[in-house]
């Protein structure tokens, strides 16, 4: 019988993406993603629970998850734990799974399985994500699944058994150097910490909350409490769920956005950045395309765009595109900026741990090939 829900479930996500299911009634679908958790825990037969947990990861990678979240949250908080960890396990260890089974309860293609169909769903994935970029989807479910829990037990599983603050560390290195802005996907991840502590108990919840507090403090973007309370204005809580939403539904029409990239910045990654009517709304786009969260391809022809504007001196729009752009975005562009002017022989320098990296050879390159070309064409003043 249960081996015949695991096949009704892959007809469905086969043939119609699950839109069936989501059309259905509130309780029917609350009712097969519970099954669905059900067939995940590994009393039953590896097979089965292996193609259980490979649909729940296509889920979260796919965020498509508002469901999945309210179950997660309404179950046994001992199986939610077993989940969640074995999530956090595959995303950790996304680079060896082969090795990894020593560590874990289950073999190590459980976790290949699921990782698979979680990184085949993510709206904005590429071959080349880094893996903060490949655990945004995840948090971002965690986030919601914060947001939607009624009691303090789930963020308490959440804080304290499952650690995801050191969970965060371990995937954005940068996580508590306050003197670096932080980047995009590091403020999404501070939105799910805010979340998290805004449902945590503030009497039984003091050290996690102290915690939380100490790690939230070294952002600029919220006033965060003093570590005694959980403080957080009633505003900041309130809207931390809407801002989860917003956030995902971003996310998920990345691909869309990458469509218009195409229809932007054309074939050529050689050409200058085209004259349209709305320049602010353009300029603003191609700045978005050069961010870490698109595939390599996209954001490095929108680097090259950029670099040959300012090699040319043409730079009377995008200049203020960029004063009014996000700090911690900024940093990251001239940053990048910075460094491809770092030459020896038009050769980039990289000053880096990651030094020898074919990706950053290829963006750094690309930029500095452009920034040059267009510099050379100028008139020379003598």
């Amino acid at each position: 019988m249960l081996s015949l829900f695991v096949e009704d479930w892959l007809r469905l996500k086969a043939f119609s993406h699950i839109k069936d299911l989501k059309s259905s009634p509130g309780e029917s679908r609350k009712y097969l993603y519970n099954d669905l958790l059900e067939l995940s825990r590994p009393l039953y037969s590896l097979s089965l629970c292996t193609r259980a947990f490979r649909l729940i990861m296509g889920e979260v990678g796919g965020m498509e998850f508002e469901d999945l979240a309210a179950a997660v949250v309404d179950w046994d908080v001992s199986l939610s734990y077993d989940l969640l960890n074995a999530i956090m396990f595959c995303l950790l260890q996304s680079e060896g799974l082969e090795g990894s089974s020593a560590s874990s309860t289950l073999p190590a293609r459980y976790y290949a399985a699921g990782l698979d169909a979680y990184k085949t769903r993510l709206p904005y994935g590429s071959g080349d994500s880094s893996k903060s970029g490949l655990c945004i989807a995840f948090l971002m479910f965690m986030g919601l699944a914060i947001s939607l829990s009624r009691s303090p037990a789930f963020s308490r599983l959440v804080a304290i058994e499952l650690d995801l603050v050191t969970f965060m560390i371990r995937i954005y290195p940068s996580f508590l150097k306050p003197k670096k802005p932080w980047s995009r996907e590091l403020l999404r991840a501070e939105l799910v910490l805010i979340a998290l502590l805004n449902k945590l108990d503030p009497v039984n919840d003091y050290l996690p909350i102290a915690r939380l507090n100490k790690v939230l403090s070294l952002t600029k973007t919220k006033d965060v409490a003093s570590p005694s309370s959980n403080g957080l204005s009633t505003t900041l809580g309130s809207d931390a769920l809407a801002s989860i939403r917003s956030s995902i539904a971003y996310l998920q029409h990345t691909n869309h956005r990458m469509g218009l990239a195409e229809a932007i910045l054309g074939q050529n990654s050689h050409s200058r950045i085209p004259s349209y009517s709305h320049l602010d709304s353009v300029y603003g786009e191609i700045l978005e395309l050069s961010r870490p969260a698109y595939n390599l391809s996209i954001r490095t022809r929108a680097f090259c765009l950029i670099m040959r504007d300012v090699g040319g001196m043409e730079f009377h729009e995008i200049a203020p595109a960029i004063a009014n752009w996000p700090l911690s975005d900024l940093f990251g562009l001239l940053e990048a900026m910075l460094l491809c002017l770092k030459t020896e022989g038009n050769k980039i320098d990289i000053y880096r741990a990651d030094k020898g990296s074919a990706r950053l050879d290829t963006y750094h390159g690309a930029g500095l090939e452009a920034y040059i070309d267009a510099y050379d064409t100028q008139p020379r003043f003598r």
